[in-house]
């Protein structure tokens, strides 16, 4: 009890001993046998003179360390009622909501250098082909506050802006990134079909190169860049580390990748850039979340980066015949993972909710009254208009 320096609370219920022999090992020992065994707890125990029961009741303690409400429980199922509760804490200042008020209580805030809410996906892949150099200068050009890229490794250990890890998409050509050197990376697609914005066709451009991180960091030294680490490969984590140590960029970096293995690498060989949740850690912050758990829980992560499940309904964009029991999921995926609640949480905790891949006004809308952070999308100067005509959301980035 850092706060409780004086042991009120431990004097108040009876507990004057220290933490280290109320839970002390044959303490523990013993409950673990009796549960083993099916025996109920609380049981008094012959070389305990505390109450068996612990810390037996329930107290509030604000963060000078006054105890402003205590109540001691007279048998293992006496507690305090809810309403109680609700009235004691009702004159907290910081006090909100269970779900959204504590965190702020038990965690440290994160302190993230950037907050964008113009961000081009793949450098903006509907106004240039994706992942170049012309589209990163055009979407910059226009002030979009974050770009968008994802990156491989080649044959010869350098590492390159590309979405995906074959080449039959972007280039017509058989094989895989990492089987080619560099200097035979064959040229990109004149024309491109839109992830996630299918019946749309970009054709022409001129730029066709693939090209190098370190070019992406030189030409953009102050601009917040966002990392997908697209394969599970120690030397492309690695080098993608040295090379942000390189350029000073850690404060200007978001990085991370769909799996918790790789999100877990990145953490480790440098906890100092923001990651982003991984599609197992998305699952998990929802799972504690709906239970109530999710403000007393530590999160490593910075950004939460995720779908917004209902644009793959628009059959003008994703033309696919979804199953009764898919659209069933997804439209469940929306309703939970579009919740204002949990995105106001994560930013009361300094973490930020960027949402993608977002294509017409309609989305914007959306997206930024659900409380979005962000919008990622393949149109900067679309997003660029819209946000230009209705400037209370780009309003949103001036408490950084």
């Amino acid at each position: 009890m850092l706060l409780d320096t004086e042991r009120r609370i431990y004097l108040a219920f009876g507990l004057p001993r220290s933490v280290a022999k109320v839970w002390g090992v044959g303490s523990m020992v013993y409950y673990a046998e009796k549960m083993t065994q099916g025996i109920p707890l609380p049981k008094p125990y012959e070389n305990i003179h505390d109450d068996a029961i612990q810390m037996g009741g329930d107290f509030i303690i604000n963060k000078n360390g006054d105890v402003t409400f205590l109540y001691c429980s007279k048998t293992s199922s006496d507690r305090p009622l809810i309403p109680t509760l609700l009235e004691a804490l009702k004159d907290f200042q910081e006090y909100r909501s269970l779900i959204g008020g504590y965190g702020i209580f038990l965690h440290r805030k994160k302190n993230i250098k950037f907050k964008p809410v113009h961000i081009s996906h793949r450098g903006g892949a509907g106004e240039h082909i994706e992942n170049t150099m012309t589209a990163f200068k055009h979407a910059a050009s226009i002030g979009t506050e974050m770009l968008e890229i994802d990156c491989h490794i080649t044959k010869d250990g350098q590492v390159v802006v590309s979405h995906d890890s074959s080449l039959k998409r972007t280039c017509e050509t058989e094989g895989q990134v990492s089987d080619f050197k560099y200097e035979e990376l064959p040229l990109l697609n004149e024309e491109h079909r839109l992830d996630f914005y299918q019946t749309f066709k970009l054709k022409g451009g001129e730029d066709r190169r693939i090209p190098l991180l370190r070019e992406v960091f030189e030409a953009f030294p102050d601009m917040p860049i966002n990392i997908d680490i697209k394969v599970d490969d120690d030397e492309l984590i690695e080098k993608v580390n040295d090379m942000i140590k390189e350029f000073k960029r850690e404060h200007l970096i978001a990085w991370g990748n769909r799996s918790s293995k790789v999100t877990d690498k990145l953490y480790r060989i440098n906890p100092d850039i923001p990651l982003i949740f991984s599609m197992q850690k998305v699952i998990l912050l929802l799972v504690l979340f709906y239970t109530g758990l999710l403000p007393f829980v530590p999160i490593k992560e910075s950004l939460l980066e995720v779908v917004m499940p209902s644009i793959m309904f628009d059959d003008n964009k994703i033309p696919l015949k979804f199953s009764r029991t898919m659209r069933c999921l997804l439209r469940t995926a929306d309703v939970l993972l579009m919740s204002p609640v949990l995105f106001n949480h994560l930013r009361r905790r300094g973490m930020q909710t960027y949402l993608w891949v977002l294509n017409d006004e309609e989305e914007y809308t959306r997206a930024f009254r659900l409380g979005a952070d962000g919008v990622m999308t393949d149109f900067p100067t679309k997003l660029k208009k819209y946000l230009d005509s209705h400037p209370e959301y780009k309003s949103q980035k001036s408490d950084v």
